[in-house]
């Protein structure tokens, strides 16, 4: 959300951020064997790839769905299906073909290295395909409710041989298991979230919602359930934690580091959170939650009403008015940025080696589309150079310091130009805590990162 991104990626789409540090990296560097089988859809070329971005070994498809037995990516006739970037065409079902390759990893790993493994696995993605010898055990159903059945047998199936797997290498008192999904069923014949309102796409529980098992025989105790708020950001610095690793992320990281409440000991704690959908939105704070849909809002008890029955904001005027004011800040430093002109970023000062030479400090944003400016602020000695890179068109660059005007690109402005183009770089006089350098962009949507050289104080970008 911070990003700018509302919605699913599309073909057209380059990916997400590549300056954002995701956990197959952190595992790789701390000496992790890291492989993805099946769903990527974060990218489909480039420094966007799962092979780019943290995975030693891909195998699976790029986009958002696939045919499960042509393996044509989603409303195309093109093979979407790969081995570390190599396309493949291959027969069988998908989601036996992605259970196989992991067990084949499993097999073929270094034994004496720990291994990070992600299984993303189609089903019951549309579109609903099954395998035909397990239709017959539903006589019961027809049509999609039936092919739907099969679906799910198979996908269960798959995921027991995969454990039975670790079962067979003693890996099971080693090894984490995490079962989760991504977002609740779209609400169709088959696929119902009752007792949950709401469907896929939607920010009600029948959308949000989703089962979450941890498996770790002697870390996590048997049949144990928590009433945790758990968001999948917080995978990252929970597994971190519960495996002894340190997220080498140089951004902040919007997760909980939870594992010491899901492993039962330490106690749940109420949180605040922010979900967006394309079309609604919704504020959690402990047992309350504001739903935004246009101009109504409404107020749910999702502890006491998780199917969200009862609107309350009538009777709890406080709690509603608190909600509705958290989840109006952080839109407006987030997404509706980009719709009113401003892009704005917190805390971006990072070190990492991305564009440049290991340990060159590095600055990224991204200015979503129809941005027009991204202001950055105390720029002072903690920047010795300021460059922007990767932008599609060249924008408009402004040096002020406090309201003055110290350089620009621009020549139609009162102050003397300077030849600022893509990778060009401003001299930003030393000692000027109140200097700021503004972007203004045509309107379209572009990815700039800003180099820099940090004397440590870190950059507050505002």
């Amino acid at each position: 959300m911070q990003l700018g991104i509302r919605d699913v990626f599309s073909a057209q789409d380059d990916g997400l951020n590549v300056l954002e540090h995701l956990i197959p990296e952190t595992f790789r560097a701390e000496g992790y064997q890291t492989a993805l089988t099946g769903k990527w859809h974060l990218g489909s070329s480039g420094a966007h790839l799962p092979t780019a971005r943290g995975f030693d070994r891909f195998y699976g498809f790029l986009g958002g769905a696939i045919s499960y037995y042509s393996h044509f990516g989603e409303n195309t006739t093109r093979v979407d299906w790969q081995r570390d970037g190599t396309t493949l065409n291959e027969t069988g079902y998908s989601t036996d073909l992605l259970r196989d390759e992991e067990i084949r990893l499993l097999r073929t790993r270094d034994p004496a290295k720990p291994f990070f493994h992600v299984v993303t696995l189609n089903a019951p993605h549309i579109p609903l395909e099954a395998p035909p010898e397990l239709l017959a055990n539903y006589p019961a159903l027809s049509g999609d409710a039936l092919t739907y059945a099969a679906m799910l047998e198979s996908l269960d199936a798959g995921i027991g041989k995969i454990l039975a797997e670790l079962t067979a290498q003693r890996l099971d008192a080693d090894t984490l298991v995490i079962f989760i999904s991504d977002n609740g069923g779209p609400g169709n014949s088959v696929a119902r979230n009752i007792p949950l309102r709401g469907a896929k796409s939607g920010v009600y529980e029948g959308g949000v919602r989703v089962p979450a098992i941890l498996r770790w025989p002697g870390a996590i105790r048997a049949g144990a359930t928590s009433d945790q708020f758990v968001s999948v950001q917080d995978l990252f610095p929970t597994v971190a934690a519960g495996v002894g690793v340190a997220p080498r992320s140089r951004l902040p990281l919007d997760g909980l580091n939870l594992w010491s409440i899901l492993r039962g000991s330490a106690p749940s704690v109420d949180r605040s959170f922010t979900v967006v959908s394309t079309t609604d939105s919704a504020q959690f704070e402990g047992r309350w939650k504001l739903v935004e849909r246009g101009n109504t809002h409404e107020l749910y008890d999702v502890v006491g009403d998780p199917s969200e029955t009862s609107n309350v904001a009538a009777t709890q005027p406080a709690a509603a008015s608190r909600l509705r004011a958290a989840l109006t800040d952080t839109l407006d430093r987030s997404l509706s940025a980009a719709a009113k002109g401003d892009a704005r970023v917190t805390n971006l000062s990072a070190r990492a080696a991305v564009g440049g030479a290991a340990g060159t400090p590095i600055l990224g944003f991204v200015v979503a589309g129809g941005a027009k400016r991204l202001v950055v602020r105390g720029v002072g000695p903690a920047l010795a150079g300021f460059g922007v890179v990767g932008v599609l068109a060249d924008p408009i660059l402004e040096l002020r310091q406090g309201q003055t005007l110290v350089q620009t690109n621009d020549n139609s402005a009162s102050s003397d130009a300077m030849a600022m183009t893509a990778g060009g770089a401003f001299a930003l006089p030393a000692g000027s805590r109140d200097a700021a350098l503004v972007l203004t962009f045509p309107p379209a949507a572009y990815t700039a990162q800003t180099r820099s050289v940090d004397d440590g104080s870190g950059v507050a970008l505002v």
